[in-house]
């Protein structure tokens, strides 16, 4: 096994004075070593288009853009700021992570779901939040209507929404 070459010292340094968590150091410095190795000699006489072709190999293992963003981001420290070499890195961009789609519940599931309700104004409430796609945080003003005794009016052409009117002296007709 080969020494640890100056450069690598002086990277691990650089990212403890820059306050990086020291995780952070291990997964960088680990990430320049294996460039270092990919490499044959040491990371300072590394050209431009060996930067490229390292990264070239990392995208193409099978890793996520999570860990292959920690390798870019080790790359771009190591050469803009420990060697002071920023042209060198500059072209590389961070890859973002795909966001995985959120689980779409199908018609008979949703319908099962709200016919578990066995009281109609919690029935109400939820198919109300569901056929509006209202947010649990922004339900408040909706489970104050519930709570109140309401009686349904026929919306108006022209006007969005259902409209209530308050049964025991509310403030006159809301419209949702």
């Amino acid at each position: 096994m080969r020494a640890e070459s100056v450069a690598l010292s002086r990277f691990a340094g650089d990212l403890e004075m820059a306050n990086r968590a020291p995780r952070t150091v291990q997964q960088y410095v680990a990430s320049a070593r294996r460039f270092e190795e990919f490499l044959g000699h040491d990371l300072v006489e590394a050209s431009q288009e060996s930067v490229r072709r390292w990264v070239d190999v990392l995208r193409q293992q099978a890793i996520g853009a999570s860990r292959l963003g920690q390798h870019d981001a080790a790359l771009k420290f190591l050469y803009a700021r420990t060697l002071g070499q920023p042209e060198r890195v500059a072209w590389i961009t961070i890859p973002k992570a795909k966001a995985p789609l959120p689980s779409i519940l199908a018609r008979v599931e949703i319908q099962r779901l709200l016919e578990g309700f066995t009281n109609a104004k919690y029935r109400m409430f939820f198919t109300l939040i569901y056929a509006t796609g209202l947010r649990i945080p922004s339900c408040g003003p909706v489970r104050q209507l519930l709570e109140a005794r309401l009686t349904v009016l026929v919306p108006k052409l022209g006007l969005p929404g259902v409209a209530f009117r308050a049964t025991h002296g509310g403030d006159g007709i809301r419209c949702i």
